[in-house]
């Protein structure tokens, strides 16, 4: 574990505090950071920490407590300082002076045993320089340059976000080397007759070997989501119960299904047998770790495939023992074999350089390249896994330098063990520059083989007090580095190329997992121990809770808890009771630090899909470092007034809940930058915007029309970049358009539209008419707009002329009454960057033309309910097949389906027919 990582955010810290306008405490810390510095050269800057590092990482966390109040204290000041109440100023001006006093005497007793360990000969100078400090970050150009100078990262080609990881999307063969005739084998016995006996398939291969990328790679192949009518994919952990396993077969095989809390097994099992009677499905479950998960999960599987037409189910393991019975008998058993030196040269070249450059300039057979292959493959012995991060070890030279490439694979040693690390697993995580350790290890702040939302994750990295604060443009391009590098895993992608869900390979968690902890980094609390024998050895930083597994959620020892910057709640319990445990935790926390005359330093409260939770003013209003409070997919149906009022509030999150209505006070709050409701509603003259001006995000908002529009409100929001918003008025429409929009007003009927306010943005959802916006045939100059929809627009003229010019837009949506013209086309060489177009309820469009060389990256293609619709052009639809790999086809005419079936038939693409409620 990186010490350094904790004492350079400690010196970062402490260079804010320098600043303090009092001479003696500003000496004080400039003394304190000379002694930093010389601690921050003894660490090493491999593996783990020097000797003493437990004496000083504990007093390096003692010193940040500290500073983390005083910068806190000084935020708070600065609002008190406003306050007519001179009593409480004056409490909080001698609080803060104490907490100097404090700081000074943590920072003398850190400098006596950074001096003792000298002189005892125990302080390790290091006077090597990282290599991988040097590493080249490709970097969106909206990253400001002093901040990678600041990050010490030099600066290479400007890519578009997420363009550096897309191909792994796009370029589907590049980790199925080798795997060609498993995959043959395995759709061969999922859809061809002759194996219509075996039931349950086992995939069985050592930790790395490559069985979810086989699996994964015939899951969605399009012959085999053609054969199969339902699909579910699920994981199941060793703690894992199966009712919850049930419940998230039966949501994703039918995503309109309502489930029971208290239904019980027998019942759940019994529904998903009647679901998949007289039809075809396919189950995989992954990465079963024991025999008794497999035998438990059995009788409802089985018994759900024996009542089907064609039901199969795969399942994954590591073990030999967990083949199930079914599987020996029936023959259905693939084992995942190591590749052979050819197999493994081509997927190190593929992970290694871009995909397609390796064959395209011929560098198989480069004599450079060649003189590394024995020794390559030696160390890498034919495992997917030690391939892929080596490749991944190996990007990170960029220039196609071979020269560093010989140290790197110098230095791979695979059979080398120092300690808690070997080989190139150790490798990996030295080679990262030190600015991407942090988001590295918070990857284990998530359960095993846990399925983490990249959106979630990027709020968190973006939030967490590691170092320097970091935007989300830089948080996304650390994101792609560590893809790059193979040591996070993209599990699931969007058809537009952008990453949807990832995790840590279970093989680095297994590694890495137990000594971060043992750092103080975070801390698990789980069901396999009681509170006192889960009692870490620092005090931590991040706790995760698993609800509905700990037995011991409320510990007996509370002085570790004290120091907490994170809590993320994990609720394996699907819609259960309501979850009182936290509320319990956080007012318990809170009277423990008064109690000692501080007040808690909790920064992130991550409580995503936690079930009705329990909140109030008492405890929500306590938290004054508050900046991210994540509260999705939670089922409340209420809001503490106090959440608008904590002073350092950056992100809410309180989308897929039962919230109707906000407090007032969330429109004051002047460090807001991230705001994701659920369809809210709000009247305009409840909206104070002069005080949002960090807003970036405003997502599920719902306006009415009470008061008229106020001019001075119109320029309030220079850095947007998402905005979803409902109109439920002219007025509100007009008073949204003029935010975005450079406006000339005379009165409230006649508006004339000049160039767009808010160049920043990148995402837009708007419900409301619009026409006159179109009318006037302005340009859409949006620069960064890549996902547009639009909802009750009521364009008269066709939008496509305007909306093909936006040269990044990647996501197009066209949803009831968006459009109420007959025609519509898109022309040739329009659309260059459209991936994914939907076009739902249209009911007034006849005829759609789709031009050669028109969306030619198009991917994702739906049409809803536009039941005037003729069929297309046999060529126009063919012009899409290159890239076309989905053609979603939901509520409409028989005979529409049918033409669309004859027009692609033969090719790549998959036709999905749904019929479905129709929603707005």
């Amino acid at each position: 574990m990186d010490a350094k990582i904790f004492v350079s955010r400690l010196n970062h810290q402490l260079v804010n505090l320098s600043t303090d306008s009092d001479p003696w405490f500003k000496k004080q810390v400039q003394e304190a950071l000379r002694y930093l510095l010389l601690l921050e050269e003894s660490l090493k800057d491999d593996v783990g920490l020097a000797s003493g590092g437990p004496l000083q990482l504990e007093a390096v966390y003692s010193a940040e407590d500290v500073t983390d109040t005083l910068l806190a204290l000084d935020e708070i000041l600065e609002i008190k300082r406003r306050d007519n109440n001179v009593f409480k100023k004056f409490l909080w001006r001698q609080s803060s002076s104490s907490w100097q006093i404090q700081l000074i005497c943590e920072m003398k007793k850190l400098a006596n045993q950074i001096k003792a360990l000298s002189s005892d000969n125990h302080l390790h100078l290091i006077n090597k320089k990282e290599a991988a400090e040097t590493t080249t970050l490709e970097i969106d150009d909206a990253i400001p340059r002093n901040i990678l100078l600041l990050l010490g990262l030099r600066i290479s080609d400007e890519p578009l976000a997420w363009q550096r990881i897309s191909s792994y999307c796009f370029e589907q063969e590049i980790n199925l080397v080798g795997l060609e005739e498993q995959i043959n084998k395995l759709v061969s016995l999922l859809i061809l007759e002759h194996n219509h006996n075996s039931q349950v398939i086992a995939i069985v291969g050592e930790a790395g070997s490559g069985k979810t990328t086989l699996t994964r790679s015939v899951y969605d192949r399009v012959d085999v989501k053609r054969h199969f009518a339902k699909r579910a994919w699920v994981r199941v952990r060793s703690e894992a119960k199966v009712r919850d396993v049930l419940i998230d077969i039966l949501q994703q095989i039918n995503d309109e299904m309502l489930v029971e809390a208290s239904s019980p097994e027998e019942e759940l099992a019994s529904s998903l047998a009647t679901l998949v009677k007289e039809t075809s499905y396919l189950i995989v479950v992954e990465d079963v770790e024991t025999q008794q998960v497999w035998q438990v999960l059995r009788n409802s599987l089985y018994y759900s495939s024996s009542k089907s037409r064609d039901g199969k189910i795969i399942l994954t393991t590591s073990d030999e023992n967990n083949i199930p019975l079914e599987a020996k008998a029936a023959g259905s058993t693939l084992h995942v074999r190591r590749l052979n030196e050819e197999e493994s040269w081509k997927l190190l070249l593929k992970r290694a350089l871009l995909p397609r450059a390796a064959e395209s300039d011929g560098l198989f057979n480069n004599s450079e390249l060649v003189t590394f292959k024995e020794r390559i493959l030696k160390k890498c012995g034919g495992l997917p896994i030690r391939i892929v991060l080596l490749g991944g070890l190996l990007s990170a030279t960029k220039g196609r330098n071979f020269q560093k490439w010989s140290s790197v694979i110098e230095r791979a040693d695979v059979d080398k063990s120092d300690g808690w690390v070997s080989g190139l697993l150790a490798l990996s995580y030295q080679e990262l520059p030190s600015k991407l350790k942090p988001f590295f290890f918070y990857m284990w702040f998530f359960p095993r083989a846990f399925e983490i939302p990249v959106r979630r994750l990027i709020c968190l990295w973006c939030t967490e007090p590691f170092v320097a604060p970091i935007d989300t443009d830089l948080a996304e391009t650390y994101f792609e580095e560590l893809v790059i590098r193979n040591l996070i895993h993209v599990t699931k992608w969007r058809l537009d190329g952008t990453p949807k869900m990832c995790r840590l390979p279970t093989v680095l968690y297994d590694v890495f997992s137990p000594e971060a902890a043992k750092a103080g980094f975070f801390h698990h609390q789980l069901e396999s121990s009681s509170a006192e024998e889960q009692q870490p050895q620092f005090a931590v930083r991040r706790l995760a809770t698993y609800l509905g597994v700990s037995t011991n959620f409320i510990p007996s020892e509370w002085s570790w808890s004290w120091h907490l910057r994170s809590y993320v709640a994990f609720d394996t319990r699907i819609q259960g009771s309501p979850a009182i445990e936290i509320y319990v935790f956080l007012d318990k926390m809170i009277t423990a630090k008064s109690k000692r005359g501080g007040f808690v330093l909790l920064t992130v409260l991550d409580l995503e899909g936690v079930y009705k939770l329990k909140l109030s003013d008492d405890v929500i209003g306590k938290l004054l470092n508050l900046r991210y409070l994540g509260l999705r997919s939670t089922f409340i149906d209420s809001l503490p007034k106090s959440v608008g009022i904590l002073p350092r509030l950056e992100t809410l999150d309180v989308k897929h809940t039962k919230l109707r209505f906000l407090p007032d006070s969330i429109w004051k709050a002047k460090k807001l930058q991230h705001l994701y409701l659920n369809w809210i509603h709000s009247p305009i003259d409840g909206l104070s915007l002069s005080s949002l001006n960090n807003l970036q995000t405003l997502w599920g908002l719902s306006i009415e029309s009470y008061t008229p529009f106020r001019q001075s409100d119109s320029t309030k929001w220079p850095r947007l970049i998402k905005l979803g918003v409902k109109c439920d008025s002219q007025m509100a429409i007009e008073f949204i358009i003029n935010l975005l929009v450079c406006a000339r007003t005379d009165g409230l009927v006649e508006i004339e539209y000049g160039e767009a306010r808010v160049t920043t943005l990148q995402e837009l959802y708007l419900r409301g008419s619009i026409h006159s916006f179109f009318d006037y045939g302005i340009e859409w100059n949006y620069p960064n707009l890549k996902i547009l929809t639009l909802s009750m627009s009521r364009l008269v003229y066709d939008p496509m002329p305007l909306l093909e010019e936006l040269a990044h837009l990647n996501i197009l949506r066209l949803y009831r009454g968006a459009y109420l013209g007959e025609e519509t086309t898109c022309s040739s060489g329009g659309f260059p960057q459209l991936r994914v177009l939907k076009l739902w309820n249209l009911f007034s469009l006849e005829e759609w033309t789709v031009e050669k060389g028109a969306m030619p990256r198009l991917r994702e293609l739906e049409i809803r309910s536009c039941n005037n619709l003729k069929p297309p052009q046999p060529q126009g639809l063919q012009n899409l097949t290159n890239t076309l790999k989905e053609f979603v086809l939901t509520n409409m005419p028989s005979t529409f389906g049918e033409a669309v079936e004859s027009i692609l038939q033969g090719t790549n693409v998959h036709i999905q027919k749904n019929q479905w409620r129709s929603f707005l």
